[in-house]
């Protein structure tokens, strides 16, 4: 790997000074026996435990799956809740549904030429109509 270049001295002084400030997990520093050791293999350890130590710390920083509502399949929104709230907030005029607006301007529409709706009930049914004409 003769084209690998490990980082600067700088780039790991700041790496290591960001993650002291925004409080994540740093690396150990590596001691001067270990980095100047004529044996590869106590290197790679001393890296092989920085590495599990930083899994380890990744594992147990992260939010349990039956808290996060991004995980947890129980999770349901509250759709009826949400509705009238938004129901609510749109007759203060704070929020604007463009189908609702549309479903109702065409019941505006349809009752201007004439075409009202037949509400329910036994008011206004045939029947209704036969009852007046008595």
């Amino acid at each position: 790997m003769s084209w690998y270049r490990a980082p600067s001295l700088y780039s790991q002084k700041m790496r290591r000074l960001g993650a002291k400030i925004f409080n994540e997990y740093r690396a150990p520093d590596m001691p001067h026996e270990v980095a100047t050791s004529a044996e590869d293999k106590i290197r790679q350890d001393f890296i092989y435990k920085d590495r599990t130590c930083r899994t380890l710390v990744h594992r147990q920083s992260k939010i349990p799956d039956d808290l996060n509502t991004w995980y947890n399949p129980e999770y349901y929104p509250p759709h009826p809740q949400l509705r009238s709230l938004m129901f609510v907030v749109r007759l203060h005029g704070l929020y604007r549904d463009e189908h609702l607006d549309f479903v109702e301007e065409m019941k505006r529409l349809r009752i201007l030429r004439g075409k009202v709706y037949r509400k329910p009930g036994g008011n206004s049914g045939k029947r209704a109509k036969l009852r007046e004409g008595k």
